[in-house]
Formats: C-alpha cells, structure tokens, sequence
C-alpha cells in the first residue's frame, strides 16, 4: 500500500490536477479521493504535508491557468485564506465519497474554485 506521504503519491495527485485543473467534485478518481480525504485518525492531528500540498498545488494551479496570469507573474493569498478553503475543499470531497456511496445526490462543484455564493445543492435519489 502507498503511504500517503510518498512521493509517489504526490506526484500522481499533481499529474491528475495538471490535466484536469477545471475539475468537479465528482470528476476525482476513487482511488485519489480515499487518499486525499483528510481524516483526525491519521497520526498528525492537522491536515499539513501531504493534504495540503495536494490542495495547494490544485488551488493554485487553477488560479492560474483560469486568470491567465502569465508567466513569472505572481500570486499572493493570505495562509488563512488557504486554510478556509482547505477545509471547504474537503467539503467537497466529502460530498463526492457520500453521493457515490448512499441515495443522496448533489450537483457537482468545482473542485478548486470557491465562489463566495456557492451552495451545495442536495437531492433523495429513489
């Protein structure tokens, strides 16, 4: 089994967001979903390392390929900005593992974006 702290890992987390940085929610493979679900059993008790490079690496990754921000041009956020949307991030990832395992149904979200009036849209599936 992979650690999710290897390279490996990480490197195939970055392969899939570089080719699908416009990403939904439900658009995340199973297997890197299970992996990149932050749970408190892990032994650090903050999502650090691994959960947040993934994210940050998504996040910005869109950021800059949606804002085409050219090349050698800079973008800042606040760490506390990262960290809010860290925690929406693993929203919609949680969302993703419960519409794929029960009866409920939610419309897709972007992955990496995060409008400031984003809903999350749920539904009973007979």
């Amino acid at each position: 089994m992979v650690q999710k702290t290897s390279r490996h890992l990480l490197d195939r987390s970055c392969r899939w967001i570089r080719d699908h940085w416009d990403a939904k929610n439900v658009d995340v493979p199973e297997e890197l979903l299970h992996q990149w679900i932050y749970t408190q059993e892990e032994e650090q008790v903050d999502p650090s390392g691994f959960y947040m490079a993934v994210f940050s690496f998504g996040y910005f990754q869109r950021e800059l390929i949606a804002n085409k921000v050219p090349f050698g041009a800079k973008r800042s956020v606040p760490v506390s900005l990262l960290i809010e949307l860290f925690q929406l991030w693993q929203l919609k990832l949680a969302l993703v593992e419960i519409h794929r395992v029960t009866d409920l149904r939610f419309r897709p979200m972007s992955l990496f974006e995060f409008p400031q009036d984003e809903k999350v849209e749920a539904w009973k599936e007979s």
